[in-house]
């Protein structure tokens, strides 16, 4: 699924037009009627419970107020309010309210400052179509004003597109914003739904469809994209009846300094309910007991140190996917170690944790020795340590970006909607996952994953994409099967088998 900019979608609705066609007023007032339909299907409500409608002079104006004689018609109590947050409205709008006006008994009141403010009931539900994508600067005066006072209400909000005063494609900090406690979007989800600074103010989300010209999203270039089933099931590989396990490939981790053996354990058992044909768990020499009696499917290769990484690997080569940090440590010689591993390995690499730790501690000197085609799995902080800080999540991304191009690997930034960045430019994010799943152990689960996913075969790319879908997928499960505090990352493993089946059903919608 593209994630498309303000002008995108405008020239989207605009080849609508031309090439459906359609005229642009029946173009909003289909999805005025989906947007309507689907508060309906929410909010079961009929007319027991009055609804406030807040509408712009703009196009989203037009739309709440296409909502408003829409919900009048199936008998809502609706009450209208315009706000002139400029002086005049657009055609769309004027011809919406006019037809409002004219086919409903709706009394629709202007305010144009915030002493005309009503008192809204507690009861009643508000749905907010004041400001759209199409906002350059923040909101001031009296307008701003009255979107304090909406937020200090206790009534439900909920956003037509966006909330008014939310940029979406730029830091809002500062920004006076309609908090939505949830915010049913046309067609496409906004670059700002995905970043965590702007929860507050999207709540939860959801897309409404209105049937905008697919072809538009075949002759133009997007950089943004959300992971689907459809685009995974584009490259997830089929087993053969007469597979064996050399077809699946002979993963190799390396990590687990004394007293974080559990997170190579962790990753380790991942890897094989991933699928690898064959496992190898290099750690230093005191972890040979645990890992020999936890994981008894995996081999052992001792490292002869007996608590830290710290001895060359022979025959690297022999190893279709290496996975390196989980539970590494930070110790000087583990640096010196690495730091000559990565000379000497020309294979892509999953490298995680203390990995990324060490390569900032390198500088941009352990940059330039990363392989071409690996993949770094940074958490927020340790991308920090590798490109600095930034101002906002908009500048991380950026950021983020320049780092897989510059280093030819691809980059994913953990987080609820992960973010995962390609070298040639493009940014993926994911919407599985769940805060069930901020428990320490579950990076080591997804490191697992992904090392276990090109040992098959997959790219960087496709394990990538596939391994953080999968990865969420299965915590989403676990949720819902425990809840969302008691779960630990050893959960996660247990339902892989269950998501993976469900990963290759023909829909995107989660399995509950």
């Amino acid at each position: 699924m593209k994630i498309l900019t303000a002008s995108q979608i405008r020239a989207w609705e605009r080849f609508t037009i031309e090439n459906e066609p359609i005229s642009s007023f029946d173009l909003m007032m289909r999805a005025s009627t989906r947007w309507a339909n689907n508060f309906r299907h929410q909010n079961l409500l009929f007319n027991e419970v009055p609804v406030y409608i807040l509408a712009g002079v703009g196009n989203n104006g037009g739309d709440a107020l296409c909502i408003a004689k829409f919900l009048a018609d199936k008998d809502y109590e609706v009450n209208v309010w315009v706000i002139w947050s400029s002086d005049r409205f657009s055609d769309e709008s004027a011809k919406a309210r006019y037809i409002l006006e004219t086919t409903t008994k709706i009394e629709v009141f202007d305010i144009t400052h915030t002493t005309q403010i009503p008192t809204i009931p507690a009861e009643a539900l508000i749905i907010d179509g004041i400001l759209g994508t199409g906002l350059k600067r923040p909101v001031t005066g009296w307008v701003g004003d009255f979107f304090q006072k909406i937020n200090k209400l206790p009534n439900e909000i909920f956003a037509i597109d966006v909330p008014s005063g939310l940029f979406t494609e730029a830091n809002s900090e500062g920004n006076i914003i309609i908090n939505a406690t949830e915010t049913l979007t046309f067609e496409v989800p906004k670059l700002a739904f995905l970043l965590p600074e702007n929860e507050k103010y999207v709540g939860e989300w959801q897309i409404i469809d209105v049937d905008l010209h697919t072809d538009f999203l075949f002759i133009n270039e997007f950089r943004y994209e959300m992971i689907t089933k459809k685009l995974l099931q584009t490259f997830m590989k089929k087993r053969s009846k007469f597979a064996h396990k050399g077809i699946f490939g002979h993963s190799l981790l390396i990590g687990g300094e004394y007293g974080k053996i559990g997170a190579i354990l962790l990753a380790g058992k991942a890897c094989l309910r991933a699928g690898t044909g064959l496992l190898t768990i290099h750690a230093p020499n005191c972890a040979n007991f645990i890992l020999q009696t936890a994981l008894p499917e995996a081999m052992f290769s001792a490292d002869n140190v007996e608590k830290i990484i710290a001895t060359p690997i022979d025959d690297i080569e022999k190893y279709d996917a290496i996975g390196i940090g989980c539970g590494l440590g930070t110790d000087d010689a583990t640096k010196i170690w690495l730091e000559n591993f990565l000379k000497n390995c020309k294979k892509p690499l999953v490298l995680d944790a203390d990995a990324l730790n060490l390569i900032a501690l390198m500088g941009e000197n352990g940059l330039s020795l990363i392989p071409k085609d690996s993949i770094l799995t940074p958490h927020p902080k340790e991308l920090e340590r590798l490109v600095g800080k930034s101002k906002d999540s908009f500048e991380r991304l950026e950021k983020l970006k320049i780092l897989a191009q510059k280093i030819k690997s691809v980059v994913l930034l953990k987080g609820h909607h992960t973010a995962i960045a390609t070298p040639e430019g493009r940014i993926y994010f994911n919407n599985t996952g769940n805060s069930s799943m901020a428990k320490g152990g579950s990076g080591d689960i997804l490191t697992g994953i992904i090392t276990s996913l090109l040992a098959q075969g997959y790219t960087s790319w496709e394990a990538s994409l596939l391994g953080v879908h999968w990865h969420g997928y299965a915590g989403d499960i676990a949720q819902q099967k425990m809840s969302e505090v008691n779960i630990l990352a050893s959960d996660i493993t247990k339902f892989l088998g269950k998501s993976w089946r469900e990963l290759q059903v023909d829909d995107d919608i989660l399995p509950f």
